[in-house]
């Protein structure tokens, strides 16, 4: 890709969920002319949901609540209604998008029904954009925002024996409710959250429900000393050694199952690693492991037509298969070139080029509205050239060390940490909390919860009501 010729202007957005709402406020802001091409006739993303569309019309189920807190799951100058629950439900999660579009007047910028067939380079380093509801000559953008989420192509995993089964199979994108598995015996293979929750409200209907991991799992309670767990990731967790960070979480996790009675050898308990050890939070798996209703198991070798046989060699009976194994991510409208996402400057940009960026394609250890609101915010610099990237060549070399040292810890390289990924990218558009100059915030900067608002402190797009949402003065 050659080096643009002009100032970008005008913007693409493909999809207007919560990464594409991000970005459409963060490229206005930055005085781009942004437009969002949206597939559904409304705003919303994943976390919206139709009774009486197949699977729901989304990932999303019925009942889906947040692991995330209200608290840390908002957007920086945007907090959630004071009367919600600590953790909202897709419903509420879903009005609080649609309130954030209308509160920003961010509807104007989107066009809905209009899902997106084909994007193409084009001359003058410009980007050619076809809707498939359209015949007419293609749109030309100087700039393009994919936005459109990673929850697109179900991953379904390659198991011996899969094809014979005489039970039902689906995948969880599929999954709406619990009453489908009345009486019947369940293997949910795929420990993470999703199939963690869903293991759990099956296991309300079903006769029993096992549940696959793969590398074993440790789960986590929401709470921790009667306040959200995540509160408890501060500016001054992030600056501990991750050792003593690991110690600690190992304690209050195996204090968790002593209070509930759960016994460690019915768990699948892998060595706890903070980089690498996958951690799913939630109450409800808790309390159904307690009461017997689900049992860990190892990962699944392969299928018999009537049931599983794990990884330890034990085999169980099997109604139905549940496959929480995740999604691949593809961008069928792109090139092939562009559909490599764990091939990207710090997550967003590629390595040629600087008018095409990615938001909100990453998986993130904590809350991610602010991961993909401050990666739009970044993104918004670099097109109006407030800030810029480095060379391709010096983007090449990051990304390989990036993938290298991923490849070595055996992690996943298009997973972030939250809140140093957060100061990462702060720090690139000045926008981290200058601490001096904010004394009496200076305790809850370090050791308060890290709430998206302190990036409204200083720097370009600071907001005068950024210490009331620290404080939880402004409340809606």
């Amino acid at each position: 890709m050659i080096q643009r010729r002009h100032p970008i202007q005008s913007v693409a957005v493909i999809g207007a969920g919560a990464a594409g709402l991000a970005a459409l406020k963060a490229l206005r802001e930055a005085g781009l002319d942004p437009i969002a091409f949206e597939q559904s006739q409304e705003v919303g993303g994943v976390w919206r949901y139709a009774e009486i569309a197949p699977g729901g019309g989304s990932p999303a189920y019925r009942s889906l609540t947040t692991n995330t807190s209200a608290r840390m799951l908002a957007f920086s100058d945007f907090p959630m209604p004071h009367n919600l629950p600590d953790f909202p439900t897709r419903a509420n999660v879903l009005q609080y998008l649609n309130d954030y579009a209308d509160h920003f007047d961010l509807r104007r910028c989107i066009r809905f029904n209009s899902p997106v067939e084909k994007i193409e380079p084009a001359e003058d380093n410009r980007w050619t954009l076809n809707l498939q509801s359209e015949t007419s000559l293609p749109r030309l953008f100087d700039a393009i925002v994919v936005a459109s989420g990673f929850y697109r192509e179900p991953r379904w995993p390659a198991l011996p024996g899969l094809d014979a089964f005489r039970g039902g199979v689906m995948h969880s994108c599929d999954y709406q409710g619990p009453e489908h598995f009345a009486g019947q015996r369940v293997v949910v293979i795929g420990a993470g959250s999703s199939g963690s929750d869903i293991a759990a409200e099956i296991s309300e209907t079903a006769a029993h429900v096992e549940l696959a991991a793969k590398s074993g799992v440790w789960f986590a309670p929401l709470y921790v000393n009667g306040h959200p767990a995540d509160y408890s990731l501060t500016r001054l967790t992030q600056l501990t050694p991750p050792g003593l960070r690991t110690r600690l979480l190992r304690q209050v996790l195996l204090k968790t199952y002593q209070e509930l009675g759960l016994k460690l050898e019915t768990l699948v308990l892998p060595p706890l690693d903070l980089g690498r050890t996958r951690v799913s939070p939630g109450m409800r798996i808790l309390a159904q492991l307690r009461a017997g209703a689900v049992s860990v198991k190892p990962g699944v070798a392969g299928i018999e037509p009537d049931g599983v046989v794990y990884a330890d060699g034990t085999r169980s009976a099997a109604d139905e298969l549940v496959m929480a194994t995740g999604y691949t991510t593809v961008f069928p409208f792109l090139p092939a070139a562009y559909n490599r996402v764990a091939e990207l400057y710090r997550h967003v940009f590629p390595a040629d080029g600087a008018n095409l960026a990615f938001i909100g394609m990453n998986g993130v250890t904590g809350a991610v509205f602010s991961v993909s609101e401050m990666q739009a915010r970044w993104a918004a610099h670099v097109f109006s050239e407030a800030v810029a990237l480095p060379p391709p060549e010096a983007r090449r070399r990051a990304i390989q060390a990036h993938l290298k040292l991923h490849q070595q810890k055996g992690t996943s390289p298009t997973r972030v940490d939250r809140g140093s990924y957060l100061e990462e990218l702060a720090g690139l558009i000045g926008v981290r909390p200058k601490w001096w100059r904010h004394l009496n915030l200076l305790g809850i900067l370090l050791i308060g919860p890290l709430v998206a608002a302190q990036y409204r402190l200083d720097g370009p797009g600071k907001s005068d009501r950024a210490e009331d949402i620290l404080k939880g003065r402004w409340l809606r």
